[in-house]
């Protein structure tokens, strides 16, 4: 039977007319296993590809400093990524709604994919960007989904019929018709091969001309990001946002800067220094008191990808 969310029947249904916008959202800020750029880098080159990420300060609100913290350096990242492959990030601020219009309308857009929104709390302003994108000239929107397993679409009715009708209507029905972990995982399949990431996608296009930069938009400060996050952070977010600008203090103190102007230039190069040099050396760094900063896994995607291969060191200092 037909698989009703396998990557490669996700990545084969994206539309191929006019330019194609891959809208990001927070949770796809990726290359590698994104069902969006894999069905783009397989439309013909002459498609222009418009990636974009638009910082929603009203959804950011219901989020933590520190979490934005991490969507601003995964953002980064993604778009050092797509330059890399021939793209850019195109990234603007405000309400999705407008900005997907603006951007359809800028580049003669006529087709959208995006990830599928199952979060409620957000489901209200995806559908609006949706239908903005339909009223812009948008013809063709897809929404894919990256489940962890293949699933047959008998085994997926199944789920949903007994989630709608046992799981509502039982007291005390369980959450899932299946027995286990091991009774899930047989009936759910095997676990999908993740997709590989694009070489290369092209360059987005307005109507006859090439859009520089400008276009593209400047990522906002990472400040002002973490500024519109209005949940509190945790103990260990503070203590590390608490060591960074003491951090920086220290490092910045007048002292220190005029200390370290005033050595020779042998003194910063790799040359063998005796032990007492040495010794000179590490007292002068410690007269001032830089604090050790708490270990924190950054946002983006390498260090994720890095963390899940088990080739992620922590070093101590």
């Amino acid at each position: 039977m037909p698989h009703a969310s396998a990557r490669a029947v996700v990545a084969a249904a994206a539309p191929t007319s006019g330019a194609h916008i891959v809208w990001i959202r927070v949770g796809d800020l990726r290359v590698h296993d994104h069902p969006g750029f894999h069905a783009a880098s397989l439309l013909p080159s002459t498609t222009p590809i418009v990636p974009c990420f638009i910082f929603d300060p009203e959804e950011a609100s219901n989020t933590t400093p520190a979490f934005q913290r991490l969507v601003h350096e995964a953002v980064r990242e993604l778009r050092a990524a797509l330059q890399e492959r021939g793209a850019d990030l195109v990234v603007r601020v405000g309400s999705p709604a407008e900005h997907i219009a603006r951007i359809a309308q800028e580049t003669g857009a006529s087709s959208l994919t995006c990830r599928k929104e199952l979060e409620w709390s957000r489901i209200p302003s995806h559908r609006a960007a949706i239908d903005a994108a339909r009223d812009a000239g948008v013809t063709a929107v897809h929404e894919w989904s990256a489940p962890l397993r293949e699933c047959e679409d008998d085994v997926e009715s199944a789920e949903n019929v007994y989630l709608t009708t046992t799981a509502r209507s039982t007291k005390g029905a369980k959450v899932s018709p299946w027995a286990d972990e091991n009774e899930y995982a047989a009936a759910r399949g095997k676990i999908v091969q993740p997709l590989p990431p694009p070489t290369k996608l092209a360059g987005y296009k307005t109507r006859g001309s090439e859009l520089e930069d400008p276009f593209a938009g400047e990522i906002p400060l990472v400040d002002s990001t973490r500024a519109w996050a209005k949940l509190p952070d945790k103990d260990e977010d503070e203590k590390y946002d608490f060591a960074v600008a003491a951090a920086y203090e220290a490092i910045n103190d007048p002292e220190l800067v005029k200390r370290r102007k005033g050595r020779s230039r042998t003194d910063n190069a790799f040359v063998m220094f005796s032990e007492e040099r040495m010794l000179a050396l590490a007292a002068e760094e410690a007269a001032v008191a830089i604090p050790p900063v708490p270990f924190r896994m950054p946002g983006g995607e390498t260090e994720t990808l890095a963390n899940f291969s088990g080739k992620f060191i922590l070093i101590f200092v």
